[in-house]
């Protein structure tokens, strides 16, 4: 992922514009809760057969309110919280009667989603390719 880690470097230099944050914050959320999920993790787990920490890992991620996060920044149903201390995001299938319902997120626990999701990503995919 070269154009992520210099799209990261370049976020890094330009962290007094406030555009560029959130850009970063908004790449970030996705590449780590559907593209590293969706696109390392999950084919990893279905080759698998035994119970592996990646599995493991993977299962926390697709449950509970994290599956509900992962929809949200999907499909676009997240924001800054006004003092940009987080997040928050709204859950629900209008289309199948369940209204959408806010959830927040500290930016705490974003980051420890985060750095859950891209480092066992990270390391699934430094096993695969047997770099060390």
């Amino acid at each position: 992922m070269p154009s992520f880690q210099g799209w990261t470097e370049f976020a890094d230099q330009n962290r007094e514009n406030p555009f560029v944050v959130r850009a970063r914050v908004m790449t970030e959320l996705y590449v780590s809760f559907v593209w590293l999920r969706d696109s390392v993790l999950r084919p990893v787990c279905t080759v698998l057969a035994v119970e592996t920490s990646v599995r493991r890992v993977y299962d926390y991620l697709e449950s509970g309110s994290r599956r509900n996060l992962r929809n949200a920044v999907a499909h676009g149903r997240w924001t800054y919280l006004q003092d940009y201390s987080g997040i928050e995001y709204w859950d629900g299938n209008v289309v199948r009667g369940k209204p959408l319902a806010p959830h927040r997120l500290c930016q705490n626990e974003v980051d420890e989603l985060h750095t859950l999701s891209r480092g066992m990503s990270i390391a699934v995919l430094l096993a695969l390719t047997d770099e060390r």
